[in-house]
């Protein structure tokens, strides 16, 4: 959003404005050298935690490289116990082979319907999915070997294939020799399906739904960045999907997110731009038409430049006019 303020002031047959805009970056998405961390030593679950942090702070942290894992451990020194980050995995959020999407699926969904008590992940390594008893859906290692079934779209096709391959292995055969692996997105591509394993006597066979483990940050930013203690993160009992410091092996773990822990929170840093440009031009700038076309141009050149997911604050000192036939310079600070 951008306001404009006119000042006027006329010099001769030209005149000059000048525009400051102030620039801040969004929150969430500032890089890590825009955050301060902080230590919270008060006992939370995770959801808990988060809240907190929420609430007095940004967010749980995100930790992005080994720099900031080495800052957090150094704000908790001769700590021997746990502390959450923002690292969890969700067993419930899936994509298609065919569409690379992320997309919710949960106990009650209309159509995919999981096999009792799944998903659960066991000792963290399902991660694709197959049909169990044709119907029902269940996550699996996707180093364990099925039947698998393909998608043609040039027939609109299913294609059971019956060798037993490795999820990966049977995403590169049908993407080969087909479309893709299959999904399963309506009640009517599921009966399709149905039919085409009535009789088959497959016990399991892969389709094209899979996930990222442990991709998920509280403030939905993105990090690859891992420090995993020795045979961590294992999922005991299927009840662990909440990632954590080990402050006693400075290493991270998986933890019951329902468990009370210290935590760690960020606090974003906004960075602020201001931009000085000063323009010349003779049209007039009386005319509402006129300063919208100013007002667009200057949004344009904001995000052209890359300053985007920005707040525009914009102060126009002497006369404006619009850009017709003007010469501009401009000067950036920080």
């Amino acid at each position: 959003m951008m306001t404009i303020f006119i000042i006027q002031k006329q010099r001769m047959e030209e005149t000059c404005f000048l525009l400051i805009l102030l620039l801040s970056g969004g929150l969430s998405t500032l890089p890590p050298h825009s955050r301060e961390y902080h230590f919270v030593n008060q006992r939370m679950n995770w959801t808990e935690a988060q809240s907190y942090c929420r609430e007095h702070f940004t967010d749980l942290v995100t930790i992005y490289n080994s720099n900031i894992n080495q800052l957090l451990l150094s704000m908790a020194q001769n700590i021997n116990e746990w502390a959450w980050i923002g690292l969890y995995n969700d067993r419930y959020s899936w994509k298609w082979s065919m569409e690379g999407k992320l997309f919710y699926v949960g106990s009650t969904h209309e159509f995919l319907i999981w096999a009792n008590s799944q998903p659960d992940c066991v000792n963290a390594n399902e991660y694709c999915v197959a049909l169990q008893g044709q119907t029902q859906m269940n996550d699996r290692p996707c180093g364990d070997s099925y039947p698998f079934l393909c998608y043609n779209a040039k027939n609109t096709s299913y294609i059971l294939v019956k060798e037993n391959q490795t999820w990966s292995a049977a995403q590169s055969y049908c993407r080969t020799y087909h479309t893709d692996l299959t999904s399963i997105r309506s009640k009517e591509e599921k009966s399709n399906i149905t039919l085409t394993l009535n009789g088959s006597g497959v016990q399991y066979v892969w389709i094209g739904l899979y996930r990222d483990p442990w991709a998920s940050w509280s403030d939905n930013t993105t990090s690859t960045f891992t420090d995993w203690k020795s045979l961590e993160p294992d999922n005991y009992i299927s009840l662990e999907y909440c990632g954590a410091f080990d402050l006693k092996s400075r290493k991270w773990a998986d933890g019951y997110c329902t468990t009370r822990h210290f935590f760690f929170c960020f606090t974003a840093v906004t960075k602020q731009t201001v931009v000085k440009m000063k323009l010349q031009s003779e049209a007039d700038m009386h005319s509402t038409e006129i300063q919208q076309q100013v007002s667009q141009q200057v949004s344009s050149s904001v995000t052209n430049t890359n300053l985007t997911q920005v707040q525009t604050m914009l102060h126009v000192f002497h006369h404006l006019h619009i850009l017709s036939s003007c010469q501009a310079s401009c000067c950036q600070k920080d």
